[in-house]
């Protein structure tokens, strides 16, 4: 009997004798580093009893009280057994001479355990990070809870760790110093990325670097992703200077969130159609916008599929009705809003001439980061014309219905409103009342990062 772990479409397949007898569809943060995780499951399929245990893990979720089961004693047994394989020497690790009084230091001991802590995740990861874990989203999350509880003090120091990267940013650093003035964020996101780190890329360690460097290393280029920039302009209409990152620990923070975001939408029932193409709307305000929101490039998200890029356009508009904007300006927002629920049938050029109503909203004075100035805007709503011109081609991002006729009728009226929301996104006295009031609303959105009294002292 010969059962082997293979890549198939970038997952996890299960092979008895050229037979898949189990598929595992993974989460896209592990597909980039599938092989990885594939060897390491393939040397413990080598192991005398593991493919029956891994084989009999599914069994056992089934099972109400997973606490009481041996499932995560037999995954420390063979994760043992796997360090003992992949290192030989563990006091390669522990170089003794960079140990300072503020410096945070793993013994033998503790790197050890770090490396246990990482073979369990390996072993759990098709369980973990698959269709596995919604179908039993509680049971797995106890037993990620247990293994908080066993390797305790191991936990404790990663975290010490990944929250030291956040905590040394320079404190003369505009975007570090506005972010630290929203302590809820900066809690969320440190707990977030101690749970990214740990239970998603630790399955991707291939065994010859330091576990602690990799781990200092992935928090090191997570840090962006942590604060979440609250000085950036939410909208810009030229080229980011960043450039979309081929870097892969960036992109997995990036995926991360996307796929968080998409898998939130698609559960609540919202479909959104694939045949149709964005607008004015999603290149100038939603994606600039969403890039603030999330700290991804402008460049990553444009890079998306317009499909994607529709699911984002559809995220921000429920975001935006969560603000004050929404809730003083009501009239205003439900003028706007039909723009964030259109996209074009086809391929449209955008225009270039500027509509009277725009000019005559921009006849109002308003500062721009203490500047009067009308450029910005100006540059940004040359294309919105568009959205006149054309708007016989615009469908319903959902239903792929045209556009009613009572919105063609007040189209000027509307596109005069969605110039006065612009001006509200940029001006001085309104900027940064909106922008954190977006941030905010996509955090409760996130929300499924949870604490329980069992694990809560874990982050003390």
């Amino acid at each position: 009997m010969e059962f082997q772990f293979v890549e198939r479409d970038r997952n996890i397949s299960l092979v008895h004798n050229g037979e898949e007898i189990r598929y595992y569809k993974v989460v896209k943060s592990l597909q980039n580093k599938i092989e990885t995780l594939i060897n390491d499951l393939n040397e413990l399929a080598r192991m005398e009893g593991f493919v029956d245990y891994f084989l009999s893990i599914e069994r056992i979720l089934e099972k109400e009280y997973v606490k009481d089961t041996d499932l995560l004693d037999n995954a420390i047994k063979y994760a043992k057994q796997l360090v003992n394989i992949r290192v030989q020497d563990i006091s390669q690790f522990c170089d003794t001479s960079k140990r300072t009084q503020s410096s945070i230091f793993l013994d033998e001991k503790l790197v050890y355990d770090l490396l246990v802590l990482t073979g369990v995740f390996k072993i759990l990861a098709p369980y973990l990070h698959s269709q596995y874990k919604e179908i039993y989203q509680h049971q797995l999350q106890d037993v990620i809870q247990e293994i908080s509880v066993r390797f305790e003090d191991i936990s404790k120091q990663l975290y010490q760790l990944i929250r030291s990267k956040v905590l040394r940013g320079s404190p003369t650093d505009r975007q570090f110093m506005s972010f630290l003035k929203f302590s809820l964020s900066y809690d969320y996101l440190i707990l977030y990325n101690y749970s990214f780190i740990t239970t998603v890329l630790l399955c991707t360690y291939n065994w010859k670097t330091n576990p602690v460097s990799f781990v200092v290393s992935l928090a090191s280029d997570n840090f962006r992703f942590l604060i979440l920039s609250y000085s950036t302009l939410p909208i810009n209409t030229t080229d980011d200077f960043q450039e979309v990152s081929h870097d892969y620990l960036k992109t997995l923070s990036y995926e991360t969130i996307l796929n968080t975001l998409i898998d939130k939408l698609q559960k609540s029932g919202v479909v959104i159609r694939n045949d149709l193409y964005t607008t004015p709307v999603t290149d100038c305000i939603v994606l600039p916008v969403m890039s603030y929101i999330l700290d991804i490039p402008s460049d990553y998200l444009r890079s998306k599929s317009p499909t994607e890029r529709l699911q984002y356009q559809y995220l921000f508009a429920k975001f935006l009705s969560k603000t004050s904007y929404a809730k003083q300006y009501n009239s205003s927002w439900k003028a706007i809003q039909p723009f964030f629920m259109y996209a074009f049938e086809s391929h449209v050029q955008l225009g270039s001439s500027l509509l009277p109503a725009f000019l005559e909203v921009l006849k109002e004075k308003f500062t721009y980061y203490g500047l009067e100035s009308k450029g910005l805007a100006l540059e940004m709503l040359k294309s919105f014309s568009t959205l006149s011109n054309k708007s016989r081609l615009l469908r319903h991002i959902i239903e792929g219905t045209g556009l009613p006729l009572d919105v063609k009728k007040t189209m000027q009226d509307r596109l005069k409103e969605l110039s006065r929301f612009i001006v509200y996104a940029i001006q001085d006295t309104t900027r940064d009342k909106l922008k954190s009031e977006l941030k905010l609303a996509f955090l409760k959105y996130m929300g499924h990062v949870k604490l329980t009294k069992q694990t809560i002292s874990l982050y003390l």
